[in-house]
Parts: structure tokens; sequence; C-alpha cells
């Protein structure tokens, strides 16, 4: 039993036990009080409240269960500290309704979420650094490829009808060609997207990929949603972006569906093809735009998953916490 004490106080990450009514604290190690910011046990059973430390706007309640099951929850919070700075743990517990008790633990991951979060910085740094080289650089080329088209036609001593027609042909493509790249560009500037906004941008999107890429692609909305914040929502238009540009380079098909919903305090934007899927030797997906979808959709507090069916195409299907909704 003292083995068991000892295991319990000086384990690196933080457990507690709580009664199940009223929520009191029947015992906690020092690594739970560390994590929330306190240097002693004494000020953290003094000053420590659950709403205090875990009730972050848009985020729903420590214990809430409604996407687990019965007896036991598991998520990653945010959390705010004792000195008022935010950090991020995973949280799991379980509920023991016979004895009325609740038991728990807390692991900091603050420093793999600010990990995360810088790749996803670099990587739009990047995605609009490229953007901006397209512009300048390929925008600028394609431009003054069809002013010699232009000065080609006007130059020519002897014009057949033939020559005028290939050589509007070769300006016309060019033309073209440089519509694409400004679509392209624009979709890779950064932009910030309000939190009641995703829904207006995720048309945008669609749009801008049927004129870009000749697609068919269309957003069903089945529920209103609103994200947590600014962040939130611009996480999950990057995640949907991604998720339509990839449908529509490798599916085969040009029908693409981005499909938004909501379940309690959860939401969920489903994009899927109509294509071919994956071939057996490659279905589970690796790539680093899928691999930079999970880092974005754990930013979020959210979770994504991949499904790939033969012949009937592949899923995309993003689970994200929902902004509190305002009591009337």
């Amino acid at each position: 039993m003292k083995k068991l004490i000892s295991l319990f106080q000086n384990a690196n990450v933080g457990l507690f036990v709580i009664a199940l009514k009223g929520r009191k604290f029947i015992e906690a190690n020092f690594s739970f009080a560390r994590i929330l910011g306190y240097k002693s046990m004494e000020s953290f059973f003094s000053e420590f409240t659950w709403e205090r430390h875990f009730s972050i706007v848009g985020q729903s309640e420590p214990f809430s269960l409604s996407h687990e099951s019965a007896d036991t929850g598991y998520r990653e919070m945010r959390i705010c500290r004792a000195d008022g700075t935010m950090g991020w743990v995973n949280f799991s517990f379980g509920i023991y309704l016979k004895t009325g008790y609740v038991d728990g633990m807390i692991v900091d991951i603050s420093d793999q979420k600010d990990l995360e979060q810088e790749i996803v910085r670099i990587s739009d740094m990047e995605r609009e650094k490229f953007g901006r080289d397209l512009h300048d650089t390929l925008g600028q080329t394609l431009t003054g490829t069809a002013f010699l088209c232009r000065a080609l036609m006007q130059g020519l001593p002897k014009k057949t009808a033939l020559i005028e027609e290939r050589v509007g042909q070769i300006e016309n493509l060019v033309k073209q060609a440089l519509d694409q790249a400004r679509h392209l560009a624009h979709g890779l500037t950064y932009i910030e997207v309000k939190p009641a906004a995703i829904v207006s941008h995720l048309k945008k999107l669609a749009a801008q990929a049927n004129a870009v890429f000749g697609g068919d692609c269309k957003v069903r909305v089945l529920a209103k949603v609103i994200l947590r914040d600014a962040e939130s929502a611009t996480n999950l238009y990057r995640i949907a972006q991604e998720a339509v540009h990839n449908a529509i380079k490798h599916s085969g098909s040009p029908k693409v569906e981005i499909r938004l919903e909501k379940n309690a305090e959860m939401g969920t934007m489903t994009v899927k093809d109509f294509g071919k899927g994956l071939p057996r030797s490659s279905s589970r997906p690796k790539g680093i735009g899928l691999q930079l979808m999970k880092l974005r959709a754990r930013l979020i507090g959210g979770s994504i998953r991949f499904f790939n069916r033969q012949d009937r195409g592949f899923r995309v299907i993003c689970t994200f916490p929902l902004a509190k909704e305002k009591a009337e």
C-alpha cells in the first residue's frame, strides 16, 4: 500500500481523485498542481477551482461525456494556469457510480502543441511565399508571353487564316494559364477566417476549385456551425482546402462534396470525392499534406480520420469542438 501511495504522489503526470457529488478533491498529487501552475499543495487546495483552470471560452466542461462512453472520458483540453498563462493537457478520467468517485489524469502537452503550431506556422509561411513567387515570377512570364504572341501576330509580314488561328490559340492558352496561376496564388495566400464565417469561405473554396480545375465541388450545410475562435476556423478551412485539392488531383472524378454538420458540442466536416479511391498497396495515406491535416485537427482540439474505398472514393472526416451557444 505504501508503494502505491508513493507512486501516486511521485508520478510525473497529474493524478487526482474527487467525489462525484460536488467534485471536491479527495486526493491529488503534486504533478497535478504543478501542471496547473502551483508551487505548493497548500496554495493549490486553497485556490483551485475547475472553472478557473478549465472554463475556457468555447470549451466544454472537463467531465463532458457527450462523445465518450458512460463511464470514461479522454480529450485534449486547454488550461489556464495559476499565473494566467495558457497551456494544453491530455485529460482522462473514469467515473465509478457505485463508490461515488471520479479518478483521472492530466498530462502536460503544451510543448508538443507549441511544436505542432510552429510546424503549421512554417508551412503557412512557405505556402504564402510560394504563392507570391508564383504570382511574381510565373505570372510575369506568362504575361510577357501573351504580349509576345500579340506582337508576333502584328509583326508577321504575311498572315494566313491558319497562322492567325494558331497564334490566337496560343495566346488564349497563355491567358488561361495566367488566370489559373493567379487563382492558385490567391489560394496560397494566408487568410484569417472568422469563427462564424467558415461556411462562406468554404463556398469560395469550392468556387475557386471549380474555376481552376474544372471541378464539380459543392458545399452542403446541414447545421449552423460556429467555431471557437479564428485560429480554429482558419485551420479547419486549411484542412478543407488540402482535402479538396487532393480529391481533385488524385480521385479521377471532378465531383467533390464538403459537408458540415454538428452533434451537441462537436461539429463534423466531411470532404469526400466520388472517384477511384487509393489502390490497396497505398490504402494508408502518408503524404505530408495529410500529416499537416492531422496536426491542424489536433491544434483545434479535434480529430481527423481517413476512409478509403476502392472505386467508391476517399473521405476525410474532421471532428472539432464548437463555440458554446449563448443562452437566450
